[in-house]
C-alpha cells in the first residue's frame, strides 16, 4: 500500500481523497494528510453521496456564463466586420479553425485520461 500511496501524492487541501472498500488508516500517514475520508465496505451509500454532491451555484452560474460568451463568439466570429471577397468562403475558414481547435482540446482531454489511467493502473 505504500508504494502505490507514493505513487500518487497528493498535497493539495482542496482534493478529497476516499478510502473505500479497505479502511486503511495509514492513507492518512502515508500522504501526511488528516483529511482522509474512510468509508467501509458497508457504506457506499455515504460515499454516492458525498461524490454526488451537486457543484455550487456560484461555479454552476459561472460555468454557464462561459459556455454562452464562447457560443456568442463562436457565432459572431463567422460574420466578418470588413469587407472580403466572399463571406461564405470567409464563415468556412472560421468555422473550420474552431471546430479544429475544439477537435484538438478534446484530443488532449482524451490523452490525459489515458496517462491518468496508466498512472492508476501502474499505482496497484
Amino acid at each position: 500500500m505504500k508504494r502505490a500511496v507514493a505513487a500518487a501524492p497528493v498535497t493539495e487541501r482542496g482534493l478529497n481523497i476516499y478510502c473505500y472498500p479497505q479502511p486503511w488508516e495509514a492513507v492518512s500517514f502515508y500522504l501526511r494528510r488528516d483529511d482522509v475520508h474512510i468509508i467501509r465496505a458497508g457504506q457506499l451509500d455515504r460515499l454516492v453521496a458525498k461524490l454526488e454532491r451537486r457543484p455550487p451555484m456560484w461555479l454552476r452560474i459561472s460555468a454557464g456564463s462561459g459556455f454562452l460568451v464562447s457560443l456568442l463568439y463562436s457565432t459572431l466570429s463567422v460574420f466578418p466586420i470588413i469587407d472580403v471577397a466572399s463571406w461564405q468562403t470567409f464563415a468556412a475558414k472560421i468555422v473550420g479553425v474552431i471546430v479544429a481547435a475544439n477537435l484538438v482540446g478534446v484530443a488532449i482531454y482524451i490523452l490525459s485520461l489515458r496517462s491518468r489511467r496508466a498512472v492508476d493502473l501502474g499505482a496497484q
